[in-house]
């Protein structure tokens, strides 16, 4: 059985476009037993930042060192603990950036962050990185990506 495509798209910033995404795709995934996978194409990412915060991630060493050193600054005096942190290195650049020798894989452009929820996590500057491609092209490579390794049929089967 395939899976839906819902994709939230608006030029104007502030109108809820990641709140609204993050939010239905907890609610499908948690609430209604769904396997969601959510791909973050704005070069913001703030998507991947929330949920990276909820999930227990960062996108590099020096960004979880941060995070931790944040929340034990904010913690009362007595209950400091040091929460942690795993750094991912999957991001959607890996999708665009592929080669035959080193192609982009499930396993290095999607992160799985529980059982029925995983993501595609964005890149900062993604869009300058990615300024030789127009539109299409991108929505092409990702298209291609998701029909090569099957994910519409194979969410379930990705890896932490």
């Amino acid at each position: 059985m395939a899976c839906k495509v819902i994709s939230f798209i608006n030029m104007k910033g502030g109108v809820g476009k990641t709140t609204l995404t993050k939010e239905l795709g907890y609610h499908l995934s948690h609430v209604l037993d769904n396997k969601v996978l959510l791909i973050d194409v704005d070069p913001q990412m703030n998507l991947t930042q929330s949920l990276f915060q909820a999930f227990g991630y960062a996108p590099s060493q020096d960004i979880a060192q941060r995070v931790q050193m944040e929340e034990l600054s904010d913690q009362e005096e007595g209950s400091r603990t040091k929460r942690s942190i795993t750094v991912s290195s999957v991001s959607i650049a890996s999708i665009f950036s592929g080669t035959i020798t080193s192609p982009a894989t499930p396993e290095n452009s999607i992160l799985k962050l529980d059982d029925n929820l995983s993501i595609v996590p964005g890149q900062l500057g993604i869009d300058f990185s990615l300024r030789n491609l127009n539109s299409t092209t991108l929505e092409n490579g990702i298209y291609e990506f998701i029909k090569k390794h099957h994910l519409r049929d194979n969410v379930i089967k990705l890896r932490h």
